[in-house]
């Protein structure tokens, strides 16, 4: 397929840059035809040369704004092309021009940035986007605003919602430029451009030069040819603080951009640029098409007798005002359920999620993106175990990656995913500072442990203490800062390793006791001890004993993983934690001890061999009054049951479906199973009642409490 691309200037160059590479790469043949209506090498030349744009085919040098001058011009190359179609960008006199030549010639069009309007009729920028939006076959519109937009006008095209093109462009440009940005200007400083044809009539520009030489604010302001025209023409003089420089490339913009304290300008472009950089904005217009960025407060429009007041005014919206909070996810199902009003984690209810939603203090998006307008970044991401039983952080690495794409001055990124300590430091920052940005100088980066126990109502995520350590001490503080707005205590600690380690510590502390109680299980196995009375007996003593229960093994996102990164993690220093592996050892043994219990079971009580025998397993999550089935020993329970040729049902009536194993819940019906076993103790389950239906009990969890030690039928972990 041939797609003629109509450019002419500035903001088309910029616009065009991030499309004809994708057509490129997608192999599209793109012709580019060059109107010449830019032809300062600086706003013209530099562009293809910095970019990456298709070198045009077409030179027209036509030096003109006149619509009219250019469209026989481009008439003649479509002719010679023949192209399958004509792409046109934003609102410039090329993109009439483009726009009616292509509509003259039947070819068909389509328009990126279709549908804005500043409802100002007396800028010719608004006359150019409703006519080439009327003549567009293929209408590509920023946001849903602009499709109703057009949608009031009757336009007759097919519009499609494809996103801001000037988000594709600052993110695939802004890390170049930041690397090109050289501090030679004074700090700190103004980016300033005035190049509007209503703004450089002679009178309107004396008014803001003098208004800007008054204000004291320093100023860079590369000047645009018409703007130089008339200044030197009408002998207008900028103030000293006001560095009047040649104009610049985009990439050198950008520059000026990423480093300035606010964007004054009349430029539609610069203002979105601006806004995807983050840097308070000010338009000296009366009007804009990007009514969305004044709304959110990120931009301000102002005319003499304003701009002082806009200057001191001006600020970025701050994200966390009401704690309005934008979920990301790559699951759609997920941000669909979410935006219903549909809550997938057990611990937060749906109700909470639609009131959110309905206050407009929550969304969901799979769109990253998004992440341009935050202060904050939380990432919360699955940290899971390799094959090799390896630490696999393939799921954080490149969610960070696509941050550092989207990544903003000033920005703060907390990790909350558990992991081996250096993690933040050694894996996230590199990745995070490829932007330009430095850690601790351009933005915050620090670690926070998720400290979760779902189910759990005593101890919640706003009322358990907070673990914080960031790169710097002023990350640290910035990330406290944030979880203080929100959360009863904040610990801080000295360092991103030590709080990733003090994560690991917490669960490897439960892994550990766990295995010494699990161990103690299979001796009083051996013994003919009731382990669960010993343990009763030990928790009376009032000091010097925590309470720890055997089980069938463990289970959940943190506990059968934890101790793993710390032991891959200590090897790198020749150290060998044999303590905690053992103690890794001995529950990942559990599930085995348990089938043989169960195998003992049958034989001894029912004379049954396991294989045939119908078992019920009561419970699959991996732990009591939860939806979640992350590593539950239940499953691996199941797999060795069925390897041994038992018919094995479960009940849960928080898991309707185990797909994994082809089992759906069965009604709970103890006496058509051989053995139910107790793997996890649901509070909604009957207990007594299972005891007195089925014709046999293992019980692993100490459910069936005391009646279960005299019930000659129950046999116990």
């Amino acid at each position: 397929m041939k797609i003629a691309s109509i450019v002419g200037n500035r903001p088309q160059f910029v616009k065009a840059a991030p499309t004809s590479v994708a057509l490129r790469e997608r192999g599209f043949e793109e012709v580019v035809i060059h109107t010449g209506q830019h032809y300062d090498r600086e706003l013209s030349q530099v562009f293809f040369e910095e970019l990456g744009l298709e070198e045009p085919r077409h030179r027209l040098d036509l030096r003109t704004a006149d619509p009219g001058l250019m469209r026989p011009a481009i008439e003649s190359r479509l002719i010679e092309e023949q192209p399958d179609w004509v792409l046109v960008y934003g609102d410039t006199n090329s993109t009439l021009a483009g726009a009616e030549a292509a509509s003259e010639l039947g070819f068909p069009l389509a328009h990126v940035e279709a549908g804005l309007r500043s409802g100002d009729l007396s800028m010719p920028e608004e006359l150019n986007r409703i006519e080439t939006d009327r003549l567009a076959t293929l209408l590509f519109a920023p946001d849903e605003r602009s499709r109703e937009t057009l949608a009031a006008e009757g336009v007759e095209g097919r519009v499609e919602v494809v996103g801001d093109v000037m988000a594709d462009a600052t993110r695939v440009f802004a890390p170049i430029a930041r690397k090109r940005a050289t501090g030679d200007w004074p700090d700190p400083y103004a980016a300033l451009t005035i190049h509007r044809e209503a703004n450089t009539e002679p009178e309107r520009l004396r008014a803001l030069i003098d208004e800007l030489n008054a204000t004291g604010w320093t100023f860079v302001f590369p000047v645009h040819p018409r703007t130089r025209k008339v200044m030197d023409e009408h002998g207008i003089v900028p103030a000293p603080q006001l560095h009047a420089i040649e104009p610049v490339g985009y990439l050198e913009m950008l520059a000026l951009v990423v480093g300035a304290t606010r964007v004054v300008t009349d430029s539609g472009g610069l203002q979105k640029e601006a806004y995807w950089l983050r840097v308070p904005c000010i338009t000296l217009r009366p009007s804009t098409e990007w009514v969305d960025t004044v709304a959110v407060g990120a931009n301000r429009l102002a005319g003499p007798g304003e701009i002082a007041r806009a200057l001191e005014e001006a600020s970025f919206p701050d994200a966390r005002a009401g704690h309005s909070v934008v979920l990301v996810d790559v699951q759609p199902e997920r941000v669909d359920m979410l935006n219903r009003g549909e809550s997938y984690v057990g611990d937060v209810s749906s109700e909470s999620v639609k009131e959110l939603l309905d206050q407009g203090r929550l969304r969901a998006t799979l769109d990253y993106d998004e992440l341009r307008g935050a202060d904050a970044i939380l990432i919360a991401l699955p940290t899971p175990l390799s094959a090799q039983r390896e630490p696999d952080l393939t799921i954080v690495v490149d969610a960070t990656r696509d941050i550092a794409q989207r990544l903003q001055k000033g920005q703060l990124v907390i990790l909350e995913s558990t992991t081996y300590p250096g993690t933040t430091r050694e894996r996230l920052q590199p990745i995070l500072e490829e932007s330009g940005f430095k850690a601790g100088t351009d933005f915050h980066l620090a670690f926070s442990p998720e400290r979760v126990d779902p189910g759990r109502e005593d101890w919640t995520t706003k009322s358990t203490p907070k673990i914080v350590g960031g790169v710097t001490e002023a990350c640290t503080e910035k990330a406290a800062e944030l979880y203080e707005s929100a959360l009863d205590s904040v610990i801080r600690v000295s360092s991103p390793e030590a709080a990733e380690l003090t994560k690991l510590l917490e669960n490897i502390f439960r892994s550990v006791n766990i295995a010494l109680v699990n161990e103690l299980a299979q001796l009083c196995d051996r013994m003919d001890l009731d382990l669960w009375e010993i343990i009763d007996a030990a928790s009376t003593k009032p000091f010097g004993f925590m309470r720890f229960e055997p089980g069938p093994g463990l289970g959940g996102h943190c506990l059968p993983v934890d101790p793993f990164y710390l032991s891959w993690k200590a090897r790198q220093y020749d150290f060998y934690t044999e303590f905690i592996e053992l103690a890794g050892k001995v529950n990942q043994n559990m599930p085995y001890f348990c089938r043989s219990l169960i195998s003992q079971a049958l034989n001894h009580g029912r004379e049954l061999s396991l294989k045939g025998a119908k078992v019920l397993i009561l419970g699959v999550t991996y732990k009591a009054n939860v939806r979640d089935t992350r590593e539950s020993p239940a499953l691996k329970l199941i797999e060795l049951l069925q390897n041994a040729g038992a018919e094995v049902a479960y009940h849960d009536p928080f898991v309707p479906e185990l797909p994994e194993r082809e089992l759906s819940s069965v009604a709970l019906d103890p006496a058509e199973h051989d053995c139910v076993v107790i793997v996890t103790a649901h509070s909604k389950i009957d207990y007594e009642q299972v005891v007195e239906q089925a014709p046999l009990v293992v019980d692993l969890r100490n459910a069936t409490g005391r009646n279960g030690r005299v019930d000659g039928k129950v046999w116990k972990l």
